[in-house]
């Protein structure tokens, strides 16, 4: 049995990276002594675009045993964290990675430590350099990032970026496991489009996730008159916009697309996530670049097919023509192509049985046994 501590997010903080991280705790909590650090405070007010970075609508993410001890903004947080976690003696700390934000946190966090104990450093690395990064949020990854002992990613190019930084690291690949604590209630599409409002006999693509530049929705937005000359077809755009709205609302007018797109602009928090998973035939991933993303696993555990671009991690976890379709990015001719060869087949119902079977290779169990080689 192993002493393990974890620093990072968790209920009532919200998305990807919360869950993850909480997930990952319960898992390890099965076998060993598991202690859980987490945030007063995450991000100021003025940095974190969305309107609150709070979920509180799922409990069952919530962890046994935590301590809110890390105030962003506190050094002394940091200091008094690292002191705790001395004390608890831990065989490895484990980090999740994503933002340069945290470098120097997680940079006094690990040089204290360091100095009383020879324990191990582990990075979960999510995005090892955040998506649209400045030559100075680099230079704080590399060095935060060169405090860690051992990395579990998931992608062969994020392997290969921290191989190039650190040509001894220890770096396993694992795959992005499925969130699989998710409110799950088997909500049938008729009644998932009345709750929404939507047809009930309609196609319905979904993008899911905040809106930010990398995520490539412009690429879908001007593929849609092409699908709508061969299909019927409405696209559902959900999550809040991390940039400038109006510019896609402007693209939409202007095809002449805004009874075939609909743009709810919010948070969802995690008991409403099935809704819109329920509701979708497709989920469409249109992203210009991505290191890691758990959108294809929340579509992987409600079943839902993908469609989605030759980039990052998206298509070494994708079956191509199994579980979903992949497409060259910023393309989209390519796109539209693809989307309605998925509707004009029928290859929904194959697909959804695909993935059913094919769930077995995003299981928490993996990751945690990767973790545990380390020691």
């Amino acid at each position: 049995m192993l002493r393990i501590a974890v620093v990072g997010p968790t209920y009532p903080y919200r998305g990807g990276i919360s869950h993850y991280t909480t997930l990952l705790y319960k898992e390890l909590a099965k076998r060993h002594n598991v202690q859980f650090w987490s945030f007063l405070r995450q991000y100021p007010n003025w940095l974190f675009p969305g309107k609150s970075d709070k979920d509180f609508s799922d409990r069952n993410l919530k962890p046994k045993s935590v301590r809110y001890t890390l105030d962003s903004l506190l050094p002394p947080t940091w200091i008094s964290t690292a002191n705790e976690i001395i004390r608890f003696q831990p065989d490895m700390v484990l980090l999740p990675w994503w933002v340069a934000f945290w470098g120097p946190i997680f940079y006094v966090l690990i040089w204290q430590i360091k100095k009383h104990l020879s324990t191990k450093v582990v990075f979960i690395c999510h995005n090892i350099v955040e998506h649209e990064s400045a030559s100075w949020k680099i230079q704080i990854s590399r060095l935060a990032l060169g405090l860690g002992d051992a990395f579990i990613v998931h992608s062969s190019e994020e392997s290969d970026r921290l191989q190039h930084w650190y040509p001894d690291a220890n770096v396993k690949r694992v795959f992005h496991p499925i969130y699989s604590l998710l409110p799950k209630r088997n909500i049938s599409r008729s009644r998932a489009r009345e709750q929404l409002n939507l047809s009930k006999s309609e196609r319905l693509m979904l993008f899911f996730g905040f809106v930010r530049p990398y995520k490539g929705l412009q690429y879908l937005i001007q593929a849609m008159p092409q699908i709508l000359k061969e299909i019927e077809a409405t696209l559902l755009v959900v999550g809040e916009f991390w940039e400038d709205k109006s510019k896609y609302q402007k693209k939409i007018q202007e095809l002449g697309l805004e009874k075939n797109i609909r743009i709810i602009d919010r948070y969802i928090p995690s008991s409403e996530i099935e809704w819109y998973f329920s509701a979708a035939n497709v989920l469409v991933m249109p992203y210009v670049s991505v290191t890691g993303s758990g959108v294809v696993q929340m579509a992987y555990y409600f079943d839902t097919p993908v469609i989605v671009t030759d980039v990052g991690m998206l298509s070494e976890i994708v079956r191509n023509g199994r579980t979903g379709l992949i497409v060259p990015p910023q393309n989209p001719d390519a796109l539209a192509k693809a989307v309605i060869r998925y509707f004009s087949n029928g290859l929904e119902s194959r697909f959804r049985k695909e993935i059913k079977s094919d769930k077995k290779r995003f299981s928490w169990e993996t990751i945690a046994k990767a973790i545990e080689e380390f020691n």
